[in-house]
């Protein structure tokens, strides 16, 4: 869904929208890129939330990837390709749709980080370099 209908989704539905981003060390130092990595989705009422990795009290696993979740039912899990220059934009190797047992998962694994995050306003207050 483009950003227009996703903003009319949350504005005449009431859908909600969350975005989970999961901040790397150069990210996390970097206020201005982290600002207009969020713009675009603050722009359409998306609630928003950043986590360090490092705060969870329980690991990744090894083979997270970016998903999307439509109405805890079906899962959208996209696989970026392999950088070749560390300022190419990331092209996306595979979509998937995952209609399985998967997507309790991955509820649950967003639940967890969802509860592990905060809200960018906090993590902006607090110094991109302070636990």
């Amino acid at each position: 869904m483009r950003p227009a209908g996703q903003r009319r989704a949350i504005a005449e539905r009431g859908v909600r929208i969350r975005r989970l981003f999961l901040l790397d060390e150069d990210t996390q130092a970097d206020e201005s890129l982290l600002s207009s990595v969020l713009a675009p989705h603050r722009a359409i009422g998306a609630e928003i939330r950043v986590l360090q990795p490092a705060k969870l009290d329980f690991p990744l696993p090894t083979d997270t990837v970016d998903f999307i979740l439509f109405d805890g039912s079906l899962s959208h899990e996209l696989r970026s390709a392999p950088l070749v220059e560390a300022e190419a934009r990331p092209a996306i190797a595979s979509v998937t749709l995952v209609p399985d047992w998967r997507v309790a998962d991955r509820r649950r694994r967003f639940d967890q980080m969802w509860q592990a995050a905060e809200a960018p306003e906090q993590h902006d207050a607090r110094g991109a370099g302070e636990p």
